[in-house]
């Protein structure tokens, strides 16, 4: 193909069609500047392709760290319901005299209604992508902002 366009090339030069050469040798810039268009067009849409990619990626990891928070913190609604009721169950013991209750009944009331655990998320997948510069979500815009408001 190459040497197709030199040859040409030469033939107008030899012939003396200078017009017909300046012609040839616009279309051929154009030809350049054409295909020079498509490579970044097909490199942006690649791009754009692995940064979909990237970000489905993290999403899917960020919805994992959500869900084992959730899974966490029904647990410990379960926990806090269980710690109420023995509460109440010892406030009425405590109230009201009760002979026949055993020491042990008693003890595992009180451990039962006296545990308390501090809630702490899981969220190194957040602040790994918080911590990246320039990090976001190029489709949403509104995801971006719940991330910063979760982090806190």
């Amino acid at each position: 193909m190459i040497r197709s366009f030199r040859r040409i090339r030469q033939s107008f030069l030899e012939s003396n069609r200078f017009h017909r050469y300046l012609i040839y040798a616009v279309g051929e810039i154009a030809l350049v500047m054409i295909g020079i268009l498509l490579a970044l067009q097909v490199n942006n849409w690649n791009e754009d392709r692995k940064t979909a990619i990237y970000e489905n990626k993290v999403i899917t990891e960020l919805t994992r760290e959500l869900d084992q928070n959730l899974m966490y913190i029904k647990g410990e609604r379960e926990f806090t319901e269980n710690r109420i009721s023995a509460l109440k169950e010892l406030l009425g013991l405590t109230t009201a005299v009760n002979p026949n209750i055993t020491y042990l009944e008693f003890n595992k009331i009180y451990s039962l209604s006296s545990g308390y655990q501090e809630f702490v998320p899981i969220d190194f997948k957040l602040n790994q992508i918080l911590n990246r510069e320039n990090f976001e979500f190029k489709r949403s815009d509104r995801l971006n902002s719940y991330l910063l408001i979760y982090s806190g």
